[in-house]
């Protein structure tokens, strides 16, 4: 069955595929490249995402290890001679102050965006967020940010995902000559038609894609699903005992698969033998940490 973890507010759902959807264990034990978040990733990496206009990370919210990654990410490619946008989902009506937050490694600007300052803490608005933009500083303008959430929150989910979709397009179109690497939830990520809750819902990525001016191909564009084997991660979500969600650190039980089970690393990527759950490779993390909001 589908472990389902439902944040509420602003769709945003993680999912974990049932044991069919997922390369097989020894596809894995022969293809998973090993690495660590706080070093440079491991250059065999650069190769699988060279011919990729985009690189879309799908990520459940509020933890260290998906922001960590896109970092990395960005250091290997501009260790290559290539200049990046990073596209976070972060309100648009927002990009300017976060963009000169990053021009000046200001934290305390960045504190002061409204979406960082709150009152709603989803994971996105974290310390390891910020940490991300902070540390984009020092590859001065080889790195622009781009900020893809269409907002405000009460827009239709349907709506919110087409609109993200045409936001990150209108990013590749202003920068033609720059890799894209995003970060949104993974159900934005997703590059094929339909989700586990709606067969028939359009994700950002799909819409991305498949817009009349839409200027990627499916072959310009790499999901990443961020699979994990449990840990914890700052979110907001339903309980029992409250009819609302409630927001902060949420544990989750361990869910065995062969992404947890092939391999004993820490963490690892992945591009994967086919398309799952709408992405195409896996970063793997055996234990996900929490990360609190910036601004409490």
């Amino acid at each position: 069955m589908f472990r389902f973890i439902m944040v509420l507010g602003l769709l945003s759902v993680s999912t974990i595929e049932p044991c069919y959807a997922q390369s097989s264990v020894e596809f894995i034990r022969t293809n998973s490249v090993a690495f660590d978040v706080s070093s440079p990733l491991p250059e065999v990496i650069y190769p699988i995402l060279a011919d990729y206009k985009v690189l879309w990370l799908g990520e459940i919210h509020g933890t260290n290890e998906s922001p960590a990654a896109v970092l990395k990410f960005a250091e290997l490619i501009v260790n290559h001679g290539k200049d990046v946008f990073v596209a976070l989902e972060i309100p648009r009506q927002d990009q300017d102050l976060v963009r000169q937050a990053v021009a000046m490694e200001d934290r305390e600007l960045l504190k002061n965006v409204p979406f960082f300052r709150g009152p709603y803490h989803d994971g996105r608005s974290s310390e390891a967020m910020s940490n991300l933009l902070m540390s984009l500083h020092r590859f001065g303008q080889k790195v622009t940010v781009y900020c893809i959430d269409p907002a405000p929150a009460d827009n239709d989910a349907q709506d919110r995902d087409t609109k993200m979709g045409g936001l990150l397009n209108d990013a590749v179109k202003e920068n033609p000559s720059r890799v894209g690497i995003a970060l949104t939830g993974n159900i934005h990520s997703r590059k094929t038609l339909g989700t586990p809750f709606d067969p028939n819902y359009r994700p950002a990525a799909y819409e991305a894609l498949n817009a009349p001016d839409s200027p990627l191909k499916r072959r310009d564009l790499l999901p990443v699903m961020v699979r994990y084997l449990g840990g914890e991660a700052w979110v907001c979500m339903p309980e029992s005992e409250s009819p609302a969600p409630v927001c902060g650190v949420h544990q989750f039980a361990e869910f065995h698969s062969n992404y947890s089970d092939a391999v004993t690393y820490n963490s690892y990527f992945l591009r994967d033998q086919a398309n799952f759950d709408g992405h195409d490779a896996t970063m793997f993390f055996k234990t996900l940490t929490a990360s609190e909001p910036l601004v409490q």
